[in-house]
Order: C-alpha cells, then structure tokens, then sequence
C-alpha cells in the first residue's frame, strides 16, 4: 500500500472512528473506497487506537533511534590519551585500538575533541633570543645601507654559504602531521640528512640570478685554501663577464663566520682584489 493511498485510508479512518464503530466495520467501509489497497483489520484497529489516545496526525512520531555505543565519554578519553602518547597516530589506527568505525574515530576527534592535524613547519636553524637579536641589527644596518639614495646597491652584492645537500631526507610533511587543536602551535622539526650520503655545495648568488655553484669532492670538506683558489674565483669571474665594466672593488661579499670565511687566507685575499666584506650574520651553533 503506498504511502499516499495510506494516509488517505487514514483520514477516512479519524472521523469514522469517532463515531464509535468498530474495526470491522470501518474495514469494509474502506474495502468499498480502496479495494484493491485496503489496510489490513490489524492496522485499522491500530489507528482506531491511536486516535482514541489523542493522536490527531498522520505522520509518524519523532524516535529518538538507536542509542549511541561508540561515541561515549570513555572512548573520547581514551583517544586523548593515544593522542597525547603518539600525536602522529592517523585516524585509521584509532579506528582499531578503539574498536570504532572509521567515521566514529572522525567524530571523536574532531568534533569531540576539537583537534585537526597540522604539518610540522620546517625551519633552518634554532636560533637563540641573542642570534636573533643580532640579525636584526644586521638587518636595520643593511636598511641604512642599501636606502634608495644610500651609498651601496643591490645589484652589487654576492650572497653565498656552504649547504650539506643529502641523498636521503627525512621523512615527508604527511608523516610528520600531528594532532593540534586551533589554539596550539605547530612543532618544529630540525632538518637533518642522512649523514653518510651527501655533498657539499657552495652557491653564491646576487640581484639577477646564480653567480657560483660549486660541489666539493667526496669525502672532504672547504678549507680556506680551497675557498679562495675554487670558490671566490668563480665569483669574480662571473661579475666579469655579467659587468665587464664594472669595477672590481665595487663587489659587496657577504657570507658567515664560517672557520674558511674569516682565515688569514682568506681576508688578505680579500684585501689583494679590493673586495668589500659585509657585516656576516652571527654563527650559528
């Protein structure tokens, strides 16, 4: 019987029962409206009933539906708790060590306990308050500097440092996201590589682009006697060319503290070709 023809039966049902007929009755009055989809004498005499207790629609009432067994207060706490041993923990996992459908394990952590995974930022170095404070100072002196009518231009310095470029890296932004709510931080994560296969590059670089890509040979590591026969002679060479005009004293050097960047070697070659040494930034430990 379609839901359409059933309410109709019912209507026909309310004021006929108000009368106080009978079941049967009623029934066959029906039987003569709707023959070919007449409710059943169990289902009349239910809506007789229905009615009787005041009942005056059709539709059915509201159910509350199958009380809720996963999502409970204990599950919730036991999650937290995963949560805080392992904040790496994907939801699948939860889904088992809580004995909960994936969906369930969903709801519990975010809507229950509030939390999203966020990807740890990667950064270069930790820097203490003091290092901080120092690159600052540096960098308002280089402001002063580099002003539009200050003594100095971009296009004249050239950029550089060394950088362990590894085979291997770690592992990757997805496998390092953990669970934060809104208000908490994302960590941070030290970029390491695997030690036993990488490479040294040196790259100097200014305004329009790569000055100097050097890569040291395996197994060894910059000295100041290679940094100044391999390294800063490509460095030279390219103002050259890029700027033959230029002169070579204009040339504004910037890199760190590195033990090869202030040796004696290095500062009196420095001085020998009339090269301008900027205010490095402090070393990093």
């Amino acid at each position: 019987m379609s839901a359409r023809r059933e309410g109709c039966a019912g209507q026909q049902v309310m004021p006929v029962a108000a009368c106080g007929k009978k079941a049967s009755e009623i029934r066959g009055e029906l039987l003569q409206v709707f023959p070919d989809s007449t409710p059943s004498l169990e289902t009349v005499s239910r809506w007789i009933r229905a009615f009787a207790a005041g009942k005056t629609q059709l539709e059915d009432d509201h159910r509350s539906g199958r009380p809720r067994t996963s999502v409970t207060e204990a599950t919730t706490a036991r999650a937290r708790a995963i949560i805080d041993e392992d904040p790496t923990v994907t939801l699948r996992f939860l889904s088992l060590e809580l004995d909960v459908s994936y969906g369930s394990a969903h709801d519990i952590v975010h809507q229950h306990l509030g939390l999203r995974k966020k990807c740890a930022r990667w950064i270069p170095h930790l820097l203490t308050e003091e290092q901080k404070s120092e690159r600052v100072r540096i960098c308002r002196h280089w402001l002063s500097e580099f002003e539009p009518n200050g003594p100095k231009r971009f296009s004249d310095v050239a950029t550089g440092d060394e950088c362990w470029i590894s085979f291997f890296t770690n592992r990757d932004k997805q496998s390092n996201m953990v669970w934060l709510s809104d208000e908490e931080p994302r960590p941070q994560i030290l970029k390491e590589g695997f030690r036993s296969r990488k490479r040294l590059f040196t790259i100097f670089f200014n305004s329009q682009g790569p000055m100097c890509v050097d890569v040291m040979p395996q197994q060894s590591t910059i000295t100041a006697q290679y940094y100044i026969d391999q390294v800063l002679p490509q460095v030279l060479e390219h103002q050259a060319k890029s700027a033959p005009s230029r002169r070579r004293s204009r040339l504004l050097l910037h890199h760190d503290n590195a033990a090869p960047h202030k040796a004696r070697l290095t500062q009196q070659f420095l001085e020998e070709q009339g090269i301008t040494l900027l205010p490095p930034s402090t070393l990093l430990t």
